[in-house]
């Protein structure tokens, strides 16, 4: 404590407003850090879960159209994949 006194040549009760300032800043910083690597992470799995849907709805699809041209529109395989599609892209 006495180097950081003889350093800064700060008075005790300025010299506790700075180290109290500081401290203030890396927590304020620390925060912000997390707060960023939060929304951030956040983001990118709003991105990633966009594309899986993307991929699901075209699986979808193409799996109905199967189901369509091979079993005919009445079939009961073709109403739970249209169900399914349904779901996936809500």
């Amino acid at each position: 404590m006495d180097i950081i006194k003889i350093f800064f040549r700060f008075p005790d009760s300025e010299l506790n407003l700075v180290i109290r300032f500081i401290l203030r800043l890396f927590v304020f910083e620390y925060v912000l850090s997390y707060l960023f690597v939060y929304y951030y992470c956040y983001y990118k799995l709003c991105i990633l879960l966009g594309w899986i849907v993307l991929q699901v709805e075209k699986y979808y699809k193409r799996a109905l159209d199967i189901y369509v041209h091979r079993l005919g529109p009445d079939d009961p395989n073709v109403a739970k994949t249209k169900n399914n599609l349904v779901r996936a892209c809500n």
